[in-house]
């Protein structure tokens, strides 16, 4: 029986596609392949529920994405063959927004662009913590597979409070004090009672999760914001400064990044080499070396943010500048008072210090919210494609090549030493120019960004052999990722994980998302 017969009853055929879809849905960055048996566009959880089951009789598979835009893990990929997306971007309704408790309850469908300008039209007391991705991705999406934004609620996992989805026998989940009659509290208080079951939702393919509360913030009083710059020579003791930073002033205003020379000059577009474009090979030292000199990019670029109280913020901002000081090779400090004075006379500034204040304004705009194509300037630097900061950019439409390695480290200089040393071998073996984040939320952990982009006419062989390289030898080295592309779940999620035996208990028909990290 032909998907449009078994389905012809539930949906209307205009929301029921199986040929024609290869662009939207058959293009990604990340060089996998996955064959795709249909797409189902479903508008309630009634029709997600006779979706299931339905799968259910037929031994169908569901995959299902928000927007779609999980780019350098697995924007819209199954993880395996024949799967049906279910694609779940008409549910885009804001449900309830509590200003007084500072939650809002949306489906799976909502935007960052899309929340931003409903908290801007709706008494523009509240922001959320955006991705520097683009405004078309999905909210629910990126909490749920554990992405990070800005601070004060850095990873995005720690913002949910709440969530209802469609179990794989088609059932309702709702936490205990919601089925207790407590919906109220339960928005507010993320721990329920009993077993913490919401989380057995995060990065796995328990449900299909249709709506999330979060918790939001309020807009802030002040910002500051300290740069600094150091070498290879410099950087460990800048960690270890960076360190104590986050002992004496952990608060959830505070975060600390650390961007490397590619990470950088991908980030601001700066233009690729047009002569080596085409070679399936990274830069070398010498092009690398007179890039950074032209561009006036320094080996390591560390941003320390921190929002709240103007008292809060200006203390740490100087105590920052202060003790990083000695160990950087140029130091500035801005809040909200100098922000504002320099963007009155950024007409007057050199295109040195214009370049810089652009790179400020980037980071202002996320501190305050505000959505917008900031990072995606990276997916296009390999290409040698500019990317322009505005509309709906989509980097798997425009066959551009990205690979995120995401490991997790301790706040040590020696772990990081190691980490790095071996991101940096691994993908200079591969021909891929080793782009590095790094970033500290709270805590005692550190959490390194690796960005593989790659030609994707010739190297995308290359660049997954890179990828499951960094992954067998971080692990070696006790990094694990903590997010993952699909291509590589398989080698990573072994029969003995709790993971597996829940799958099989609660998804015995493996209809919902088979291999998503299981």
């Amino acid at each position: 029986m032909s998907i449009e017969t078994i389905f012809s009853k539930l949906l209307d055929m205009d929301r029921v596609i199986t040929d024609g879809f290869e662009e939207k849905y058959g293009q990604g960055t990340t060089g996998q392949t996955v064959n795709i048996k249909a797409v189902l566009k479903p508008v309630s959880i009634e029709e997600i529920q006779e979706i299931v089951k339905i799968a259910n009789q037929e031994n169908l598979k569901l995959y299902p994405i928000s927007a779609g835009r999980n780019w350098g893990y697995s924007d819209h990929y199954p993880v395996e063959h024949d799967n049906i997306i279910l694609d779940l971007s008409l549910m885009n309704k804001i449900i309830e927004y509590n200003p007084e408790l500072d939650y809002i309850e949306l489906e799976p469908g909502v935007t960052q662009g899309q929340l931003a300008q409903f908290l801007k039209d709706n008494g523009d007391t509240h922001f959320m913590s955006p991705t520097g991705s683009s405004p078309h991705a999905s909210i629910v999406g990126n909490y749920l597979e554990r992405g990070f934004g800005i601070a004060p609620i850095t990873e995005h996992a720690f913002a949910v409070n709440r969530i209802e989805a469609v179990l794989p026998n088609g059932e309702i989940y709702k936490p205990a004090m919601s089925h207790l009659g407590c919906d109220a509290v339960d928005k507010v208080y993320k721990h329920g009672i009993g077993a913490g079951t919401d989380a057995l939702f995060f990065q796995s393919s328990c449900g299909i999760v249709t709506k999330m509360t979060i918790e939001l913030v309020k807009k802030h009083e002040s910002f500051v914001a300290v740069i600094a710059t150091t070498d290879a020579q410099g950087l460990p003791d800048m960690l270890d400064a960076l360190r104590d930073i986050r002992k004496r002033w952990d608060t959830k205003g505070l975060s600390i990044k650390i961007f490397n020379e590619f990470y950088v000059m991908g980030g601001i577009d700066v233009a690729y080499p047009p002569d080596v474009l085409s070679k399936p090979e990274a830069l070398s030292e010498k092009a690398v070396k007179a890039m950074r000199e032209k561009n006036n990019v320094y080996p390591y670029s560390v941003l320390v943010t921190c929002t709240g109280p103007k008292a809060l913020t200006r203390a740490i901002g100087r105590n920052t500048k202060k003790a990083l000081r000695p160990y950087s090779q140029k130091t500035a400090y801005v809040d909200n008072v100098l922000f504002e004075c320099a963007k009155k006379v950024e007409w007057a500034f050199s295109k040195k210090f214009k370049s810089e204040f652009t790179g400020l304004k980037k980071v202002y705009n996320l501190l305050h919210g505000i959505t917008s194509n900031v990072n995606l300037p990276l997916a296009y630097w390999r290409e040698g494609k500019q990317a322009i900061l505005s509309g709906d950019l989509n980097p798997s439409q425009d066959a551009c090549g990205v690979i995120w390695y995401a490991p997790v480290t301790t706040f040590n200089v020696e772990d990081f030493k190691a980490l790095e040393s071996m991101f940096k071998r691994i993908c200079l073996d591969h021909g891929i120019n080793p782009a590095l984040n790094i970033t500290n939320s709270s805590g005692m952990s550190l959490l390194l960004l690796g960005g593989l982009f790659f030609n994707s006419e010739n190297q995308k062989e290359q660049a997954q052999k890179c990828y499951m390289a960094l992954l067998e030898e971080g692990l070696k080295l006790g990094a694990c990722p903590y997010r993952l592309p699909n291509f590589a779940m398989k080698n990573l999620f072994k029969e003995t994980f709790f993971s597996k035996t829940l799958k099989k208990a609660i998804d015995p028909n493996n209809v919902i998302s088979p291999g998503h990290y299981t």
